[in-house]
């Protein structure tokens, strides 16, 4: 790996960690709930997930960034937070039936 994706791979931890905790300010300030809680909990569990899959496909789902251009950057990198794990499986999927 190079300085640059390892650089770009830390950035994306650090948005998506920003992303987590703008989730755990809104829940704890606005809805006056627990993320340890029971409804909460289930979001908190796929948030934690998405931190630590977002660096992986940020770097390799520039595709979709480029669909969504009418949106800004922020908007783009918070979206493609959430749907970071779905991302990744279907890259392992597809790759896995190349393989085969």
């Amino acid at each position: 790996m190079n300085t640059g994706n390892i650089f770009f791979r830390v950035l994306s931890f650090v948005i998506g960690m920003a992303v987590f905790g703008f989730y755990i300010y809104v829940v704890n300030h606005f809805t006056n709930g627990n993320v340890l809680e029971f409804p909460y909990l289930v979001l908190t569990f796929y948030f934690a997930f998405c931190v630590v899959l977002f660096p992986f496909i940020a770097y390799t789902h520039n595709d979709i960034v480029e669909r969504l251009r009418f949106l800004s950057s922020t908007s783009t990198n918070i979206i493609m937070f959430v749907i970071a794990p779905i991302l990744f499986f279907k890259g392992r999927k597809d790759s896995d039936s190349a393989e085969s």
